[in-house]
This record gives C-alpha cells, structure tokens and sequence, in this order.
C-alpha cells in the first residue's frame, strides 16, 4: 500500500513512477555497485561535496570515528527521511507527495536503522522531524538549543535531531561549528548512557 500512495503521489505533483519488485530493485543496486567498493565514493569528486551539507556530514564522520582506516564516506550509511523526492528539480517532497509519507517515514526511520544495527543515528532534518518522531518512538528525547532538536539515547542507540547543515548554515552556524555541536551532543550523551551503566552495575 505504501508504495502505491508514493507513486499515486508522486504522479499528481507531476512526478515520474516506477514499480518494482524488491526483489529486482536489489538485484538493480546489486549490478550498479558490482564496480563500486563503496557506494558514497562518488562524493569525493562531485561538486556537491563543498555544501554545507556535504561539509557538516565529513567533519561530523571524521569526528565520531577518528581511528577508522578507511575514507570519510566510508565511515556511514546515508538515508533520505524521506525517501520519494522530486527528480527535476530535485528538492524536498511537499504537498501531496509529502503527505503521503508523513504517517510511515517514523516507522520506516527505526526500520533501517534496526537493519543497520546502528550505533548511532544523526538526523539533519529540521522541521521534516516532527512527522517522524513520535512513529518513530523518539517524540520524549530531551530537547536541545537550536541548532538541535533532540538528543539523547534510545533503543539503544544514540540519537541526534538537529537542523540540516543549509539551514544552520543560513542562520549563521556553519559546517565546522555545527559538526563540533552534534559531535559534543554525541559524546554527552554517550557518556551520561555510560555513567548510568556503571552505576547500575555497581
């Protein structure tokens, strides 16, 4: 049904449609990344790369996972909230396309995340949020001063809501700012989690 609703969505905001199975999709990404060891190495020579966006995940990558042997874009998973988004231009879905989304991009947030097995999960979503948060069990995560949202742990995981890096970015807070926020946010709240272990253990 949820792929119905997006496609039905996307084709009255003037957008293209697609079906298929998931079984041909993930053969599809399979033969596309036969010859790609990672499937974020195209960052590093895309123009895009010197948003502020692009700018705020590396830094942010760099400063959770300092010690991996391995590139910055190798050191995540990125994933679109949500995920059917105009193609030309592309952008943000709004309207119809966006409503269509809004009831199950919570669920589907704490389903790719429990995929992953995610240590830690940073959304730079700004208002895109607040659709997701309380499907996705995260609505009582402690509030934060702008330009976070939220932070905090839950299931296990740490959380960080925030604005996206373009926003902050507008207001004043650019991408080495912003990273040393959500790396401090992070470690916060891992600490407190770790405070907390060592108490109840003894």
């Amino acid at each position: 049904m949820l792929a119905v609703a997006l496609a039905r969505a996307a084709v009255e905001a003037g957008q293209r449609a697609y079906y298929t199975t998931a079984a041909e999709l993930a053969a599809r990404c399979h033969r596309a990344r036969v010859d790609k060891p990672d499937p974020l190495e195209w960052i590093e020579t895309h123009p895009v790369r010197s948003s502020p966006f692009w700018r705020t995940v590396r830094l942010i990558a760099e400063g959770l996972e300092p010690d991996l042997d391995a590139p910055w874009y190798a050191r995540f998973a990125w994933v679109n909230l949500y995920p059917a988004a105009p193609e030309n231009p592309p952008g943000n879905p709004g309207g119809a396309l966006k409503e269509a989304q809004d009831p199950h991009v919570g669920r589907l947030l704490r389903a790719v995340t429990d995929m992953l097995d995610a240590k830690r999960v940073i959304a730079m979503v700004g208002p895109f949020w607040w659709p997701a948060a309380g499907p996705a069990g995260l609505a009582d995560l402690p509030e934060h001063p702008r330009p976070l949202l939220r932070a905090g742990r839950s299931g296990g995981r740490t959380w960080v809501i925030s604005w996206h890096p373009n926003g902050a970015s507008h207001r004043g807070v650019g991408p080495r700012a912003y990273a040393d926020i959500i790396v401090n946010a992070v470690a916060k709240a891992e600490s407190q989690n770790n405070r907390e272990l060592e108490d109840a253990i003894g």
